[in-house]
């Protein structure tokens, strides 16, 4: 299953029941960078037509580029000058006032859209297919069309509700970051049954304080050994 990771940290990391300590801060994000962007130009008389400014490859999907920092000062996992087969390519549509750039990925083999437009802030993060770096709305998509995931970012945190799809359309994660204190957490199966739900505590280095937790059939499993090995194969999908 393709995964873009923040971005694509998922929150699932959450599952693991672990001490509860506070995190280290992060670092904050520096101020946006002017610098000139090395595009390919097309020739063509198509006032519309945009330049594609990054490839990346498949294991780019699989890359948190920003676990330590809101500036890349190399190309994230993945990024690639020339077209990578089963990859992705990145258009730069346009700048906004504050000096955001909007972007919109693609499946290098198919030429289908990967994503619906978003914006970027900070330049480094164009070589970066790590979506943690988006600001606002994210949506993806599987090669099928089927919408993979949609997230919502703003300075490199996940804020509000983000939602995770299976390719067959199926909702299978949702979460609700209410504030720095409470994330509400729902999964399915693919079948379409409940199979979690969760309330955690971000501030507390995502303890999870509650949770129920279903098996496929929708019986309420109860032994902790259990529930450790179901949450463990859902997190496996995302």
């Amino acid at each position: 299953m393709y995964q873009r990771k923040p971005l694509f940290s998922a929150s699932l990391v959450s599952f693991i029941l672990i001490g509860c300590t506070h995190p280290s801060n992060t670092a904050q994000q520096k101020p946006l960078e002017r610098k000139t962007l090395e595009v390919n130009k097309h020739d063509n008389h198509q006032q519309n037509e945009q330049s594609i400014i990054a490839y990346f490859a498949p294991e780019a999907a699989e890359s948190s580029d920003f676990e330590q920092s809101t500036q890349l000062h190399t190309a994230g996992e993945g990024y690639s000058e020339v077209p990578v087969k089963n990859g992705y390519y990145r258009k730069l549509l346009d700048r906004d006032q504050n000096g955001r750039y909007l972007v919109q990925d693609f499946f290098q083999n198919s030429h289908k859209k990967q994503t619906d437009p978003y914006w970027i802030k900070e330049v480094s993060a164009l070589k970066s297919f790590d979506g943690i770096s988006s600001d606002g709305i994210m949506v993806a998509y599987y090669e099928n069309g089927n919408i993979h995931l949609k997230h919502h970012y703003k300075d490199f945190k996940k804020v509000g509700k983000n939602e995770y799809y299976y390719q067959n359309g199926q909702i299978a994660f949702a979460e609700d970051v209410v504030n720095d204190e409470l994330i509400l957490q729902k999964i399915w199966y693919e079948n379409g049954k409940l199979a979690a739900d969760l309330k955690i505590n971000p501030s507390d280095n995502h303890c999870i304080f509650d949770s129920k937790v279903w098996d496929k059939n929708g019986h309420l499993v109860t032994d902790n050994e259990k529930i450790d090995s179901i949450l463990k194969k859902l997190n496996s999908y995302f």
